[in-house]
């Protein structure tokens, strides 16, 4: 009887999370609707004042056209969400994708926690690409100051060899180093590090709730 009711419990769990996810996703697949109708009487507008909005490029004229974009999206991993956010901008720059467009692209892709994310802003926050991203990245903890900290705790394991322990590092501190968007500026770099140093000479409790305050 006990492990009955305990069955019963547990399945109304499975269902209650089921009926939340397919919440999450009908909102937005909503929002989506919305956003699009939206660019398509905005296009129609447009059409209608100025006539189509072109780009020129060498020897040609092509109009652009949101649902063109779609296939060429990148897949979206929970796993790797930076490596997204790096093949997406990157395909966008290459075939000259409109910026004010992009977040449209992008969360139609999301699911997870990062659909979570981009549901929880503010309207006017999820149609800017650069506070949506962020706000994607902060839910995945993949902040400036999280990659600060794995770098410098990150520890060799017992099955891997020090050339597989190096490459691990370095990988994590690419990713430190582009988070903080230094490229190859010798001064922010040298201000980084300047910076970390003064911070481990601070009393514990400061430099606590300094982290804890970036983190947030």
């Amino acid at each position: 009887m006990e492990r009955q009711r305990e069955e019963r419990k547990i399945e109304m769990e499975r269902q209650r999370e089921e009926r939340k996810i397919e919440r999450e996703k009908e909102e937005l697949e909503a929002r989506t609707r919305i956003e699009l109708e939206k660019l398509r009487l905005q296009e129609e507008r447009l059409r209608m004042e100025q006539g189509i909005a072109r780009r020129e490029s060498p020897g040609r004229e092509s109009e652009f056209r949101i649902q063109d974009c779609y296939r060429s999206l990148p897949f979206f991993e929970e796993s790797d969400v930076e490596r997204f956010f790096i093949q997406f901008e990157r395909v966008a720059d290459e075939l000259g994708w409109p910026r004010e467009f992009w977040h449209i692209l992008v969360q139609s892709k999301l699911t997870g926690k990062a659909a979570r994310a981009y549901n929880c802003l503010p309207l006017e926050d999820a149609r800017e690409y650069t506070k949506l991203k962020e706000s994607v990245l902060v839910a995945y903890s993949l902040t400036t100051e999280a990659y600060r900290q794995k770098f410098r705790k990150i520890q060799k394991t017992q099955n891997e060899t020090f050339c597989e322990f190096l490459a691990r590092k370095q990988l994590v501190f690419d990713k430190w180093i582009r988070a903080e968007e230094i490229g190859g500026d010798y001064g922010k770099l040298r201000e980084l590090f300047i910076l970390e140093e003064f911070k481990n000479c601070l009393p514990d409790a400061i430099k606590l709730h300094l982290e804890e305050t970036v983190l947030a």
